[in-house]
């Protein structure tokens, strides 16, 4: 956990640094073929990071439009994650990498707007837990972590 907003956001461009470097050398039957963590191809794992971090821009251009910060309610994480993941099944592995780095530049170009009033204020997060924006940027970027792991871990063991 880191302990600022600069702290935070250097974690953010880091974990998705780490991310891009691991898919690097990967093919489309790579990230669409095995199941790299549980069910989920790698393909699977990019859609499943878009899809979170949608759940944090939504919110975050109402709020800079002067609105207040109210992300999705999700009850039951597991199905969410699953209807998300069915939602880009067919799309092309292509798209779903685009979609990423899309997300995160609109995240990216947002979050300089911010106040450091808005930066430091306790919202409701999309994960259930009350955070400031920062601690929300931290836990994406620690999502992230989490996931590109699982990718190393597969080219580790196929890409030798």
């Amino acid at each position: 956990m880191t302990r600022n907003k600069q702290d935070a956001l250097a974690r953010f461009s880091k974990s998705r640094e780490e991310l891009l470097k691991n898919l690097d050398g990967l093919t489309d039957t790579d990230c669409t073929g095995p199941q790299v963590e549980g069910i989920w191809t790698i393909k699977d794992l990019i859609g499943h990071i878009s899809a979170w971090e949608i759940t944090f821009l939504t919110p975050l251009q109402a709020y800079l439009a002067g609105n207040s910060f109210c992300p999705e309610y999700i009850p039951d994480h597991d199905s969410w994650n699953a209807d998300r993941a069915r939602e880009r099944d067919k799309v092309p592995m292509q798209e779903v990498l685009e979609e990423m780095v899309s997300i995160r530049e609109q995240i990216l170009g947002l979050v300089g707007a911010l106040s450091d009033e808005q930066w430091s204020e306790v919202l409701s997060a999309p994960w259930g837990s009350q955070e400031t924006l920062w601690q929300m940027i931290d836990g994406l970027a620690w999502h992230e972590e989490e996931h590109t792991s699982s990718i190393q871990k597969y080219k580790k063991q196929y890409h030798k």
